[in-house]
């Protein structure tokens, strides 16, 4: 071998040192990664440090009403006594048949106006997981407040709140209920581990 050809080994190893290296730099990166806690992107709005609802509503005295604590619960406040929003809230939760473990720690609550009838009145009957306040305009405003949902004038939003009584996403009316579906599985699955 002549003096400056050095055989292949010297290169060999080379290249095998730095696969390593990048391999453990990889994994130590990805590791690092997902200890920060990164948090999936939604199609819907979610809010950076979670609200809490207060204690009031989080906890209604009153008989039958549902709980917050312990269960996720997607909401809407509906100001129309027919509900269409209703329809949504259905749609969103079929969407998620394919997950029973999911649909098990979730709960659908309509908010509506004290005198509702039609098939508002209804909605609590279809399914143990869905459940409706009727309450008194007071009532609603202190939702509505608690919620940031703003005037009955703006296109209904649904809320998300976490099992700690924190509001935590919301999607808005524009919102396809498929595109909800899913940012519902990435927020459960994320709030899970």
């Amino acid at each position: 071998m002549a003096a400056g050809r050095r055989g292949p080994l010297p290169r060999l190893v080379l290249a095998v040192a730095a696969i390593a290296l990048f391999v453990l730099a990889y994994q130590w990166g990805g590791r690092h990664r997902d200890e920060a806690g990164e948090t999936a992107a939604i199609a819907g709005v979610r809010i950076a440090s979670s609200r809490p609802l207060p204690e009031a509503l989080a906890s209604p005295p009153a008989e039958g009403a549902p709980t917050l604590l312990g269960h996720w619960t997607l909401t809407v406040l509906a100001d129309d006594p027919q509900a269409p929003e209703m329809g949504r809230l259905v749609e969103v939760y079929n969407r998620l048949a394919d997950r029973p473990e999911l649909r098990a720690r979730l709960q659908l609550l309509l908010i509506t106006p004290a005198a509702t009838s039609g098939p508002a009145s209804d909605f609590a009957r279809l399914s143990p997981a869905f459940h409706q306040l009727a309450g008194d305009d007071a009532d609603r405003t202190r939702w509505r407040i608690a919620l940031g949902a703003g005037d009955a004038e703006a296109p209904p939003a649904l809320f998300l709140i976490d099992p700690d009584a924190r509001l935590t996403a919301l999607f808005p009316a524009a919102q396809a209920p498929a595109r909800i579906a899913e940012d519902l599985r990435l927020l459960i699955d994320e709030g899970h581990r």
